[in-house]
């Protein structure tokens, strides 16, 4: 008892000497701005030290230190913490703090936490904040500290130079000086780190407006400083940008900086201002503001694809969260912005152009909106624009300008489920298809460096706001049901509004259109609904626009919305022989798409009775609802089958050919997990085998034969590799159809040459195909095209090498036709077109189950940005139908349980007829090819 007393007052000790250590509380009241009896201060190894002149509470590798507030601040306030992190083996280092914790009436805590983090060897630092109570949940993201540093040989000597400058120039986690503001206002709780913004949180009504301030300082962190003041609440509407983690020059023109003072003079003349502007922190370097100028200065000019999020320089929209020299990425919290205000000037260098863009984007994703303006050079004489006459070092005047940039607030509906959209400042940009494989679109930035130098910047938002919501699932209805709208409006000032609704419509044709008018009174901060009820007049495709205007602000939102004939379709009785079959590629929520659910009722309206799913492990609700609309699926397994048959990855141990009883008895085992059994909603009749295979080069083409070649004999290495996947099928076939006679075997699940080479090498293998799963990515290749790599017209050749061995073979759609109306080439009306055409080619060739096709909505992620990301309808946040969609709904309704016939000859080179009947009627289409 006697010795744990001792060592009780033995610790004791220890933290008392840690804590007075250096100059003691003198040094801390430093670093803290205030008082020491204003704190409490606990912990284990950590102590005060003096490094560069500067006072720093510095905590070991093992050690941490908890500094509690008993002072209360006023909110709203900031509170701005600098400090390094010295992560070493095996300890993290961290940062963490609570602002405006206080006790609520009911007795729970509140407190507004963010944190930064770093562990050893790490590229990046996390950082975190959230709210308690919570308000919403907690924003969790990592910094990125690795520059880029890709190069190309084939750079110019100057070139290299500059991009090898700038790559050596990014700092390093345990080297920065690192800051963490927080700023606690009336309605937002705002996390900034290194200056640079990671998120805001709604801080809830009943905040408590005087709070204490928490810190805790873990494994080797050091805090310089700690300050609170207190602020004053700016408009919402505006969000000041901040640069201080961007800033990069602080040369303007001729090489010359702005004189000493300038910039305190710029910060008086601005606070007259009626936007609110913040100024960047100045660097360690003296960098006063952002030179646009190194924007994209080596991308460019790298080797390789721009994918969204892998590839070339990582992903061109990750960049919100890496440090860059060469890159100003940014998160800025969602809203309805109508302008970019910044502070700035050209500097009139030779070669560069007085452009920048505001290029808002969706985090990882891309899928920007670009907004462009010119800023005038720093001689310019202001006229009808707002100067800010300031002088250089060497006493010339120069003019900043306040500069806006428009944005459309109706093109912000696409960021309007985020809570954080990504911002770029850059140069001008342009469209980019990937060459000469067009797998990527998007637009990136191009031409000439910008010379435009900015000292602030600020976003606005409406002062009107409005929501606009289909009363149907996707925007979709079938008469007799009529189209309606609501909108909900929001009065985002302090004063009452007389709003001006103007609701147009018109049909794709431009020949159905309507107009109303209403006149909404909103009370101040204020808001209200108004139902908007449709009455078109014709069927198909209709566009709705919505203008709001209010006290001189005008903005239009717009809105597609399909308007179905009354469904006439057969549903649920297909067989083969009954005509076509149509279905989609479902993703089922997967890339950021709509949910299942979502999917099956959308595409039920326009004619879908099938899609990839077996429904096997759907919900009841799902099951019961796909029953409901007539679907059916008519695989015997699951999808995923196809890498179990293929001993493919982690089942890759299970095949041994010197067993072949043990590795079909275990995978036979391993597909009962995967059978689906009959019901309603599934008419198990086949498996796929394989996905998507290749033997050689052979595998996509066809035999030479057909062109009058002599015929293609398998390389060495291709006969090797096609002997040992003949083994791996006949195995699992044959234990298949031991097992389930009745099921059908589809090889593969693929490119149909695949089939026709083992039909043609195997006499084995012919006894157990059934048929092909086809996997047919069309892209943007018109239908018509003649026989080549990717285009449908292939199957003229390969299914009449299939059909020599079997006349009849079950063929079904599992994969493509892949057509995006993302390509600059490929517009809303050529994905129509080319999906339409594309069925009807393809049921003339005899295909008639037309299991995957597109899918329904475009994708909102990476993928969306792809030629395999399209779908008939927009993505998401607004998933409103296309063309596409409407054109695939007139084909399916018409074309309904009809078997085709013939072509029939036109006379013309360019348009073509197909002819189907039913018992019922004789349907002919005309079809114009290319």
């Amino acid at each position: 008892m006697k010795r744990s007393g001792i060592l009780i007052f033995v610790l004791a000790l220890i933290v008392m000497s840690q804590v007075c250590s250096g100059n003691g509380n003198r040094d801390i009241e430093k670093i803290l701005s205030s008082s020491i009896d204003k704190w409490n201060i606990s912990g284990v190894k950590y102590s005060t030290v003096v490094e560069n002149g500067k006072a720093i509470l510095s905590t070991e590798p093992a050690g941490y230190v908890s500094i509690s507030g008993k002072e209360t601040y006023d909110l709203p306030a900031e509170y701005v913490l600098s400090f390094y992190l010295k992560p070493q083996k095996p300890y993290g280092s961290s940062i963490t703090v609570s602002a405006g914790c206080a006790e609520l009436p009911d007795k729970s805590k509140q407190a507004f936490t963010a944190s930064v983090s770093a562990v050893p060897d790490a590229k990046y630092i996390n950082y975190s904040c959230s709210i308690q109570p919570q308000t919403a949940k907690p924003i969790n993201g990592r910094l990125y500290f690795q520059a880029v540093s890709d190069i190309s040989f084939n750079w110019p000597e100057e070139m290299r130079k500059i991009i090898e400058y700038q790559i050596a120039s990014a700092p390093k986690i345990d080297e920065k000086l690192h800051t963490l503001r927080l700023v606690v206002a009336k309605d937002r709780f705002s996390v900034y780190v290194d200056g640079r913004f990671v998120g805001c949180l709604p801080t809830g009504k009943n905040i408590q407006k005087k709070g204490t301030v928490n810190i805790k300082i873990y494994y080797g962190a050091k805090l310089l400083s700690m300050q609170t003041k207190k602020i004053n609440e700016i408009d919402e509407r505006f969000f000041p940008l901040e640069l201080s983690g961007f800033v990069n020059n602080s040369v303007i023109t001729k090489g010359k900086s702005l004189a000493k003072n300038q910039i305190d003079i710029l910060r008086q003349m601005l606070q007259k201002d009626k936007i609110p502007f913040v100024l960047p922190v100045p660097d360690e370097k003296g960098n006063d503001h952002l030179d646009i100028g190194p924007s994209w200065t080596r991308f460019g000019a790298i080797k390789g694809y721009i994918a969204a999020n892998f590839g070339t320089f990582g992903g061109r929209w990750i960049s919100a969260d890496r440090i860059d020299p060469s890159r100003f990425c940014m998160y800025v919290p969602y809203a309805r912005y109508k302008a970019l205000h910044i502070i700035g000037t050209f500097d009139g260098e030779k070669n560069n152009v007085p452009v920048i863009t505001a290029q808002f984007y969706r985090p990882n994703a891309g899928h920007p909106m670009n907004f462009s303006q010119t800023v005038p050079v720093y001689s310019a004489k202001p006229k009808g624009i707002q100067a800010y006459p300031v002088k250089l070092e060497n006493g010339d005047r120069i003019n900043l300008f306040h500069v806006v940039i428009p944005i459309d607030p109706g093109k912000m509906d696409w960021f309007s489920d985020l809570e954080r959209v990504g911002l770029e400042l850059t140069k001008e940009v342009k469209p980019y298809r990937a060459y000469p494989d067009p797998l990527e679109y998007s637009w990136h930035s191009a031409g000439l460096p910008s010379g435009v130098h900015i000292y602030a910047a600020t976003l606005e938002s409406v002062e009107t706001d409005i929501d606009l919501q289909p009363e149907a699932v996707g925007h979709v209805w079938t008469s007799p049901a009529k189209p309606s709208y609501s909108i909900n409006l929001v009065n985002k000032t302090g004063s009452p509004r007389t709003v001006n609704l103007t609701v147009s419509t018109t049909d794709y044709d431009g020949i159905d259109k309507s107009v109303q008018k209403q006149t909404i009174n909103l009370p101040a901060e204020k808001s209200a609904e108004v139902k908007i009820p449709l009455n078109p007049k014709r069927y198909g495709l209709h566009y709705l626009n919505v203008v709001c205007s209010s006290e001189g602000e005008t903005y239009t939102c717009s809105r597609n919305f399909a308007y179905l004939h009354p469904d006439t379709r057969e549903r649920g009785n297909w067989s083969e022989g009954k005509g076509p079959i149509f279905g989609y590629w479902n993703w089922s929520g997967g890339h950021d798409t709509p949910d299942f659910k979502t999917e099956l009722i959308v595409m039920a309206q326009a004619g879908a009775e099938t899609n990839l799913s077996t429904f096997r492990s759907a919900s009841p609700e799902i099951r019961q609802l796909a029953e409901k609309l007539g679907y059916v699926s008519y695989k015997a397994f699951d999808g995923g089958v196809i890498y179990i048959n293929s001993f493919a990855y982690s089942y890759a141990p299970n095949y041994n050919p010197q067993n072949p009883e043990a590795t079909q008895k275990w995978l036979i085992e391993e597909l009962k997990k995967y059978k689906v059994e009959e019901s309603p909603i599934n008419k198990p009749e086949y498996i796929l085998f394989f996905p998507e295979p290749g033997i050689g080069p052979i595998t996509y083409g066809i035999w030479p034969t057909h062109y009058g070649e002599p015929d293609y004999k398998l390389s060495e290495q291709e006969e090797k590799s096609f002997q040992a996947q003949l083994e791996k099928f006949l195995l699992g076939a044959r234990a298949v159809r031991k097992q389930w006679p009745d099921i059908k075997i589809l090889l593969p699940h693929g490119d149909p040459h695949y089939t026709a080479i083992f039909l043609r090498k195997s006499a084995e293998a012919r006894e157990l195909i059934d048929g092909i799963g086809l996997d047919l990515p069309g892209f943007e290749r018109t239908p018509e095209q003649q026989i080549n790599q990717v285009v449908l017209n292939r199957l003229y050749p390969i299914l009449q090498d299939v059909k020599k061995y079997k006349p009849n073979p079950y063929l079904v759609v599992v994969d493509g036709t892949c057509i995006s109306s993302a390509d600059y080439d490929t517009s809303d009306e050529d994905q129509a077109n080319i999906a339409t055409r594309n069925f009807l080619v393809l049921i003339g060739y005899g295909i008639n189950n037309h299991e995957s096709s597109n899918a329904p909505f475009d994708c909102a992620n990476y993928w969306g940005e792809n030629h395999y990301g399209g779908g008939y309808c927009t993505r998401l946040p607004l998933a409103m139908p296309k063309l596409a969609y409407v054109s695939y709904a007139t084909l399916t309704r018409h074309i309904n349980r009809c078997n085709f016939v013939r072509y029939v000859l036109t006379g013309s080179i360019s348009t073509y007829a197909r002819n189907t009947n039913t018992i019922k009627q004789e349907n002919l289409f005309m079809l114009s090819g290319q």
